[in-house]
């Protein structure tokens, strides 16, 4: 809707914008990490000129074997061959980093035997840095699937792996860092994590942390077609748990983006450290029954996919699936991810669509991560999702809530962190509230701010910079930042029927005190707890 009746009110707010002086807040840039696999000039044709390598600022090469201790080339004829091309695409984007991912699902075998004694990790992690220096690449990416259980079942594992993989991080960070002495450069360290709560189990999150450079989240596959007959289908990548989900604990409160970042968090891992995995490919369930159109039902195995079983290429369910072909497409409210179902075919499908990224990009911004992945390029050739993420996060204009949870019992405030740059110093901001979400939005001079007006959007309007609603009006700062916040203080004890529901915030960035004209923050969710 447009916000004619109140953009007199809302102009008339730099009225009161110079009596503020907003506290400072940090700001960084989001990075967009992108995976490319050796395999994709096969099959799949799709090659390294084709990267839009723009839109990213690292690229993950996957993948280096792991074979008796040592990192070695996976495939030598499609690597050396793709080497080449990523020294061109380098050179043409040189603040783009490359580095080297070792390991995958598929090659997490030899890690266990790698890691087991100091002798073994010295030499694991001396391969590691002798394959990313003979390359040209600007770092190593570790991704083991798993340490001490999961995986393949034919992978090596052993109890020891916990805290083994905890110290071969320490020592090939330490030999990175000695690498880096003698170039007079910076050589990354990242590694790929997991989302659910039975393998981040696994792993040493709280000593890990300090040797890295960035974990990436694989917050993605936490449902799939594993367990036939004894399972049901489910989101992939929910954002928010559903709470009407037929799923047993913990899978119903904890097989979700949301919870697995908080468990990262919960670790200690600083937020700039930590980057939110999505996957742009969907999974497909087969011989599904119809009970509320495919989703939590018995299953019979996996559905035929793309390239083969499981998984479908986003580009694949763009131009074949998405109310195509006796597909339909659904939304659910509180996961916050689409599904297909096909009842003919008996085919469920989860997946995400440039309206779930953009809602993860959004959560990326106000949990104040350090960023995104996504796993694999040559799944989404027309750029849909990575546009959608693209889009958010380098619109460097965000609202960030560090605590997004509101007891009834015991209100507080909830900082609301309006985060820019210093090109947008001395702009006039303001913050605003809803009650039902983010679409339609209200339509501004330069964008939508994604949330609708109701009642509150007018209270927060109205009451501005009130002990309510403190500091929601007023000028960004020297760094292009501001510190509003809801103070549910002065509420007092609410009503426990509030329980489950969620209040929206959103911040406006105007050109100047005197022109509504701007750019919207993403939304922040606060949900009401007991």
């Amino acid at each position: 809707m447009r916000l004619a009746r109140s953009a007199c009110t809302l102009l008339a707010w730099t009225a009161l914008a110079g009596l503020l002086a907003p506290l400072p807040a940090q700001s960084a840039p989001k990075e967009i990490v992108g995976y490319y696999t050796s395999w994709s000039i096969y099959r799949r044709n799709y090659q390294v000129g084709e990267i839009p390598a723009s839109m990213l600022t690292r690229l993950n090469y996957a993948f280096a074997n792991v074979v008796d201790g040592r990192a070695v080339l996976g495939d030598p004829i499609a690597d050396l061959q793709n080497f080449a091309k990523l020294t061109t695409l380098r050179l043409a984007h040189p603040n783009l980093k490359i580095l080297l991912s070792v390991g995958g699902w598929t090659w997490s075998s030899g890690f266990s035997d790698a890691v087991l004694t100091p002798m073994a990790r010295q030499v694991f992690a001396s391969s590691c840095v002798d394959l990313m220096v003979a390359h040209g690449f600007d770092g190593v990416d570790i991704d083991w699937e798993y340490p001490v259980s999961g995986g393949l079942p034919t992978n090596i594992t052993r109890p020891a792996d916990k805290g083994n993989f905890t110290l071969f991080m320490a020592e090939l960070r330490r030999q990175l860092d000695l690498e880096g002495i003698r170039q007079n450069r910076t050589f990354l360290l990242t590694t790929t994590a997991p989302a659910s709560p039975t393998i981040i189990d696994n792993l040493e999150v709280a000593k890990i942390h300090p040797y890295v450079d960035t974990i990436s989240l694989m917050a993605y596959a936490l449902h799939g077609p594993w367990n036939p007959g004894f399972d049901l289908t489910g989101f992939s990548s929910a954002l928010y748990p559903d709470p009407r989900s037929l799923f047993a604990e913990p899978a119903r409160s904890l097989f979700n983006v949301a919870a697995a970042v908080k468990a990262y968090l919960d670790a200690e891992v600083p937020r700039q450290k930590l980057h939110l995995g999505v996957m742009f490919q969907g999974i497909g369930f087969a011989g599904v029954s119809a009970t509320a159109s495919g989703l939590y039902g018995l299953y019979t195995g996996p559905a035929t996919g793309t390239w083969g079983p499981v998984y479908f290429d986003y580009t694949d369910l763009e131009q074949n699936y998405v109310g195509k072909n006796g597909y339909q497409r659904y939304w659910h409210d509180a996961a916050r991810v689409p599904w297909l179902y096909n009842p003919t075919a008996a085919v469920m499908i989860t997946y995400d669509d440039p309206r779930s990224i953009r809602e993860k990009a959004w959560f990326t911004k106000t949990a104040g991560l350090g960023g995104a992945m996504f796993w694999e390029l040559s799944g989404d050739r027309n750029k849909a999702l990575l546009g959608a993420l693209h889009a958010e996060l380098a619109n460097v204009v965000a609202l960030r809530a560090p605590v997004r949870e509101l007891s009834l019992a015991a209100p507080a405030r909830i900082d609301l962190l309006v985060e820019s740059d210093a090109a947008r110093a001395g702009r006039f901001y303001y913050v605003v509230g809803s009650l039902t979400g983010t679409a339609p939005g209200l339509s501004l001079p330069g964008g939508v701010l994604p949330i609708a007006f109701d009642q509150l959007t007018w209270m927060s309007i109205v009451s501005a910079n009130s002990p309510l609603f403190p500091n929601t009006i007023g000028m960004l700062d020297a760094a292009g930042s501001a510190r509003a916040g809801f103070n549910a203080v002065v509420l007092g004890p609410l009503p426990s029927v509030l329980a489950g529901m969620k209040l929206h915030f959103a911040a406006w960035v105007a050109q100047s005190s005197a022109n509504l004209t701007g750019e919207p923050s993403n939304p922040v969710d606060v949900f009401f707890v007991r």
